[in-house]
């Protein structure tokens, strides 16, 4: 069920063209039949949806702004459902094309490092695990249409 839920919004994204912005991406023309979605659903614990979003505010969206600064990433996404039947966070991550997506983890590695951030890194004197319940992805996306038509 997880991995359908998943599926649909990655598939809903593809379809309405989000951006960090909040513009369509058909208003800036940036659609492109080789751009890769890395889509992570995130189901946070009981009563910690404040430390979650706090936790990836403090780590995953710091390394993506540096990331998209020195271009290893096309853009960025946190987002989240307020649904209790959909994943309680989304962690969106877009890719030009194969390339950049494959240098993607050695250049995260270097990011990381460059951004000094504690290991582990506590919020309100809490791990990770004791904030997020589970991960499901990265499920990669693919576009099949784009605003100037079908991939080939």
């Amino acid at each position: 069920m997880t991995i359908l839920k998943t599926a649909t919004l990655g598939a809903a994204l593809m379809i309405a063209g989000c951006t960090s912005e909040g513009a369509s991406l058909q208003d800036q023309d940036t659609a492109r039949c080789d751009d890769i979605w890395t889509i992570n659903s995130v189901t946070v614990l009981p009563e910690m949806e404040t430390q979650a979003q706090r936790y990836y505010e403090a780590a995953w969206l710091p390394a993506r702004v540096r990331a998209k600064a020195k271009g290893v990433v096309k853009d960025y996404m946190l987002m989240s459902s307020g649904k209790p039947d959909q994943p309680d966070i989304q962690l969106i991550t877009v890719y030009e094309d194969d390339q950049q997506w494959n240098a993607s983890e050695d250049a995260f590695q270097a990011i990381f490092k460059e951004l000094g951030l504690p290991r582990p890194l506590l919020i309100d004197g809490l791990e990770r695990s004791q904030i997020i319940a589970d991960t499901i992805g990265a499920d990669d996306y693919r576009f099949v249409r784009s605003v100037s038509g079908p991939c080939n």
